[in-house]
């Protein structure tokens, strides 16, 4: 049995592979290198996938040569001149990246359909291969593009979330909270600055509360999206500490408002912020 290599699309592949995979390598370790840059690196590595596709050598060279030689080239291309240790800990990444990734895509082939598909792309007339692969990876990159962002969006996410502490009652009770740079709201009597926190962390306090002291108890009128207007259920706050680091910042003029529904749904914070409180 002979096994037929295209040419072509061994070298998109790779080519379009690489270059994701050099986009990880690069956010993960903060490298900052062009795309200019990664798409020659990673077309070199298609090319060598190419020739090695082409050339026979022994199974252990032609492994050192993939593996090694050409992930040191590649990150040289990419990332320019490094020191020894930053260089070989760009190459380790690289290859871990390549490892897991390439078996995420071996099940996907093996178990999904998306194996059968890319043997009719592969059996099909050359031209319309040669149309089919630019979509193809074109659709990669895209995905590749859209789940950077994501990531990126995500990351920027977990950098404006803090741990608080609110006391009130001679109670104290911990989360995590959001910096909601669109949250405005205010007690509309005395203009203090509100929070928005789910009922479940402050719900038992403010029901022992509401008649004891009921001077703590605020409502709160808010308009948001897909609704015009509403009032929410709050208490006055003794204290509201933020931890920003080492810093602890305390305001004591703060209002905690009661949302019936969950404000994250993996659950990261459960709390609102609002800019001011970070005056102190």
């Amino acid at each position: 049995m002979q096994l037929e290599v295209y040419i072509d699309v061994l070298f998109f592949v790779n080519t379009v592979m690489d270059f994701l995979i050099l986009m990880i390598v690069d956010r993960v370790r903060r490298q900052g290198a062009s795309k200019k840059r990664m798409l020659l690196g990673a077309a070199i590595g298609g090319v060598i996938a190419c020739v090695l596709a082409v050339v026979r050598l022994p199974m252990i060279l032609s492994f050192f040569i993939a593996y090694v030689l050409t992930a040191f080239l590649i990150i040289r291309i990419v990332f320019g001149k490094q020191k020894k240790g930053t260089l070989v800990l760009n190459v380790i990444y690289l290859l871990f990246i390549t490892f897991m990734l390439g078996g995420a895509i071996s099940s996907i082939y093996t178990y999904t359909k998306a194996g059968y598909y890319i043997r009719m792309i592969l059996a099909g007339d050359s031209s319309m291969r040669g149309i089919t692969l630019l979509i193809l990876a074109a659709a990669i990159i895209l995905s590749g593009l859209l789940l950077y962002r994501k990531t990126r969006r995500e990351k920027k996410d977990e950098s404006n979330i803090y741990p608080i502490m609110m006391k009130v009652n001679e109670e104290a009770v911990n989360c995590n909270a959001f910096l909601d740079t669109g949250n405005g709201l205010r007690d509309p009597v005395f203009g203090t600055p509100v929070i928005l926190v789910e009922k479940n962390l402050l719900g038992d306090i403010y029901e022992r509360i509401k008649e004891k002291r009921p001077e703590l108890i605020r409502v709160i009128p808010y308009r948001s999206v897909g609704k015009a207007e509403g009032l929410l259920m709050g208490l006055k706050l003794d204290e509201l500490i933020i931890m920003n680091g080492e810093e602890k910042i305390s305001n004591r003029s703060v209002i905690a408002a009661l949302s019936d529904v969950s404000l994250d749904g993996k659950r990261r914070y459960q709390a609102l912020l609002h800019t001011e409180l970070f005056h102190g």
